[in-house]
């Protein structure tokens, strides 16, 4: 696996979920949940609270780190677990605005202002933990000597004190 093309592949990820699904997303569900009754509205902001903590764990568990880049199927279920804990917390993120609402100009918003340093650092956290994996995972970089250490004979005296 080169780290050029592994680069290449968390990069296409991240563009496609923030070019396509993320606005899929929002068209698809920000006009229906603002139109909820407010009470359930309540209920919902509880739930995506506790799946937004597990979705966010999920990410910093499904790391490159514990995966051989080197084997296709195993670097492609990482990107897909990727992905989908990224859709699944867009999503979240569009139901939790939708559900508080936001101010008449977007940029005085103080939900908005905490959401997207926090969405802003797991994309972050996905390129720092890329870029520790690859080179480890990359054979240019394993040991150019393979020391191993042999354990010396055993004298005639420790084959019979063994014995």
């Amino acid at each position: 696996m080169q780290k050029k093309r592994f680069y290449i592949e968390v990069a296409v990820r991240q563009l496609f979920l923030l070019i396509f699904i993320v606005p899929v997303l929002f068209s698809y569900t920000f006009d229906s949940m603002r139109q909820m009754d407010q009470e359930n509205q309540s209920a919902i902001l509880a739930v995506i609270g506790l799946l937004m903590a597990a979705g966010i764990i999920g990410v910093f568990e499904a790391t490159y780190q514990k995966t051989q880049l080197n084997h296709r199927l195993q670097r492609t279920l990482a990107h897909i677990t990727k992905l989908l804990l990224f859709t699944g917390i867009s999503e979240l993120i569009i139901l939790a605005i939708a559900a508080v609402g936001i101010t008449s100009t977007v940029w005085d918003d103080p939900l908005l202002w905490a959401i997207l340093p926090i969405y802003a650092s797991l994309y972050a956290y996905d390129w720092w933990d890329a870029l520790i994996a690859a080179p480890v995972s990359t054979p240019e970089h394993k040991p150019k000597h393979n020391l191993q250490i042999e354990p010396e004979p055993l004298s005639k005296s420790e084959i019979q004190s063994q014995s």
